[in-house]
């Protein structure tokens, strides 16, 4: 069996991020449904997180940008892949931590389930950046959370004028949640 991870995949050393991406997805779409078949989806794992890795390090020894190793966190993160995710954004150095960082590290804490952490990483991009509607939708999202408006921690409805009852606590806790979701491929409210 060989070791070189462009071949574990079925493409070539040349191939674009994308054909890599979709030659690895196809590949888990066959194996995945198999129970014995989980050896060759780590194989696949490993083959396709070691090709994103050397690129990225092909990348910043030759003064390209960390954009394409963001674009990958992304991915990992939709296929719910949080660990490598974490892996790699905690791999760039700190002074390449910009607002896109801060918000893919907040999406790995909030899908972690720690809400305060993935907070204030929101909170840091959208300060960051403050014209980015994606991580404003963000904050806007944890806000919401934070006061029970979408499923959160307060259960306690009564006396904080926020009841249940207000149609546009609900209605922006949807579309900020949509905003999020569509962000990793789902979508929660198909007409927007």
């Amino acid at each position: 069996m060989t070791d070189n991870p462009y071949e574990i995949l079925g493409v070539s050393e040349n191939a674009t991020l994308e054909e890599i991406k979709n030659a690895y997805r196809e590949l888990l779409r066959k194996y995945d449904n198999i129970a014995s078949n989980s050896e060759i989806i780590n194989r696949l794992n490993n083959a396709y997180d070691e090709i994103i890795v050397q690129r990225r390090s092909s990348a910043s020894s030759h003064g390209g940008s960390r954009s394409a190793s963001l674009d990958d966190v992304r991915a990992m993160l939709h296929d719910d892949r949080v660990a490598d995710a974490q892996m790699i954004l905690d791999g760039i150095p700190a002074e390449n931590r910009g607002a896109e960082w801060n918000f893919l590290k907040g999406t790995v804490f909030m899908k972690r389930g720690w809400m305060d952490r993935a907070s204030a990483c929101y909170e840091r991009a959208a300060s960051m950046d403050p014209g980015n509607q994606e991580y404003r939708a963000a904050v806007e999202y944890m806000y919401s959370r934070r006061n029970g408006d979408y499923g959160g921690y307060n259960t306690d409805r009564g006396g904080s004028g926020r009841g249940c009852g207000n149609c546009c606590d609900t209605c922006c806790a949807l579309w900020c949640a949509d905003s999020c979701c569509e962000c990793f491929g789902g979508d929660i409210i198909t007409c927007c």
